[in-house]
């Protein structure tokens, strides 16, 4: 999988709509997803947010993230659906596989 590069300002943006999002919903489980995903694909957390490791959003980790939360979220793998739909979304904007959703916008 090729991964795409964000600009900073991009990731930012993104960021920020993501941050303020939170800051209305904290409790709604996929906005926490995306959010869990977004902390550490931009270094702020150290744990991947599905796999439950400490590892770096690089290589492997990074391309296999979106797909373990795309997993759960078909009851492949367990773990709440809901929040693994968040991580997803992050996470495949992330690397370049979809655009942002309308709701992190």
């Amino acid at each position: 999988m090729t991964v795409v590069l964000h600009s900073d300002a991009e990731v930012a943006r993104a960021w920020d709509a993501l941050d303020q999002l939170y800051a209305q919903l904290p409790e709604d489980p996929r906005v926490a997803g995306a959010r869990a995903a977004a902390e550490w694909t931009t270094g702020r957390i150290a744990t991947s947010p599905i796999t439950s490791i400490a590892q770096p959003p690089t290589g492997d980790a990074l391309a296999m993230e979106g797909p373990f939360a795309d997993m759960v979220v078909m009851g492949l793998r367990p773990g709440d659906r809901e929040f693994a739909a968040g991580v997803t979304a992050w996470m495949f904007w992330f690397v370049g596989l979809e655009p942002l959703p309308r709701w992190l916008r």
